[in-house]
């Protein structure tokens, strides 16, 4: 079992960048660790690198939007996140819906977890909502 290092992974579709850099701002200033993909360089493998970053994190937050839904290499992050879940039960994986989702568009892998309701809510807002999870969980 690897040791955790992060308090949150995000997994999303790289369309959704500009919202989800904005919500790692948010997130970082109100102390939560976040594991940031930018650290993978060009020809780096990062299936590796996502796979170890899951591992070392206590929460998958899954952004799902109508981009992600269309993200084959998103759906492979789902996939890998739910198959370390399965060998390491403690972390959580939680699903953020974004406006225009419901939980009927959820991939299937997810949609028996429990669905945070983000809407059209500003990434302060969100990220308020994702530290009270976060807590209360603790």
């Amino acid at each position: 079992m690897a040791e955790k290092k992060h308090n949150v992974f995000i997994s999303y579709s790289s369309d959704d960048r500009m919202a989800v850099d904005e919500l790692v701002r948010k997130l970082k200033a109100r102390g939560i660790d976040v594991w940031d993909d930018k650290s993978i360089r060009g020809g780096k493998q990062w299936p590796d690198k996502v796979r170890k970053a899951i591992q070392e994190s206590d929460t998958v937050l899954v952004i799902v939007s109508p981009h992600f839904v269309e993200s084959p290499i998103a759906q492979v992050e789902t996939g890998i996140a739910l198959g370390l879940i399965e060998e390491s039960p403690e972390t959580r994986i939680i699903p953020i819906l974004l406006s225009g989702i419901k939980e009927a568009s959820l991939p299937p892998l997810l949609r028996h977890k429990k669905a945070l309701h983000a809407g059209r809510m500003s990434a302060d807002k969100l990220s308020a909502k994702i530290q009270d999870v976060l807590n209360a969980s603790a």
